[in-house]
């Protein structure tokens, strides 16, 4: 677009902090935010006294990439499938626990999801990031968790862990072979982890913008930028960005407030 651009990271809060300070920004178009799930749906209903509004303070122009996780067991659990997991939850309630990396974020709200849609009792057990979570899932500490595919399949590929389905609507193109969870006998399971490019709410919403981050995915070697990280290519319409976000906005409060999470 002949601008410079300039990355301007402001972790922390889940989020929360780089989100503000880009919702009161000029809305000029030289200000954007690298939006996702967490920021622009799940803390909504975390945190009751948010600092912006997700829907009222930001212009989508368009996705770019989304995260489905890997639904493994310890390879010491006698399951192959998910069917088969969700009768050995519903034998035995309250005894299998499942790591996360961490409280209220993809991992944890895949598996509280996956409790609302099969009615098991399983015991969450959070860890400070996937690896450590792994580890113990390697070790047995845990029995299941979500995970990023990038860091499980390779335990997959040694006998360590065993995979039982992916957490998407659709297979992952980086690994076709693994059934998705709704493809299992859970009907209607989705979980993504997804990220997008907004604007300040007052931005003009601009074709341009749209068209110039799509030709951006799809320059040589951007797939497989995004594969090393788990993620997949997914650019949109600024129209089915809005959407997507309007959708988890309704879906998470009920799972939020079922499983009492907090951050």
């Amino acid at each position: 677009m002949g601008q410079q651009v300039i990355v301007d990271n402001r972790g922390g809060a889940g989020g929360i902090i780089g989100t503000e300070i880009a919702a009161q920004a000029p809305a000029d178009g030289y200000t954007l935010v690298a939006g996702h799930l967490g920021t622009l749906a799940v803390n909504a209903s975390l945190y009751p006294r948010l600092s912006y509004d997700p829907v009222g303070d930001f212009a989508p122009i368009t996705l770019f990439a989304s995260l489905p996780l890997v639904l493994v067991v310890n390879s010491a659990m006698p399951v192959a499938t998910v069917s088969e997991l969700v009768q050995y939850a519903k034998a035995r309630p309250g005894t299998i626990n499942y790591g996360s990396a961490g409280a209220g974020g993809p991992t944890h709200l895949a598996a509280a999801l996956f409790q609302s849609a099969t009615d098991i009792d399983i015991v969450h057990v959070p860890y400070k990031g996937n690896a450590a979570a792994l580890s113990d899932l390697l070790a047995g500490e845990v029995q299941m968790m979500f995970s990023n595919l990038l860091t499980a399949m390779p335990h997959t590929r040694t006998g360590k862990l065993r995979a039982l389905g992916i957490s998407s609507a659709e297979r992952s193109p980086q690994q076709p072979d693994l059934p998705t969870i709704a493809e299992s006998g859970i009907r209607g399971f989705d979980f993504t982890a997804w990220f997008g490019i907004l604007a300040p709410a007052r931005h003009v919403r601009s074709s341009r913008l749209n068209t110039e981050i799509g030709y951006a995915l799809r320059a040589p070697g951007m797939k497989d930028r995004f594969a090393a990280q788990g993620a997949d290519l997914a650019p949109s319409t600024p129209e089915a960005f809005e959407a997507l976000i309007a959708t988890d906005l309704r879906k998470w409060p009920a799972i939020i407030k079922t499983h009492r999470i907090v951050p």
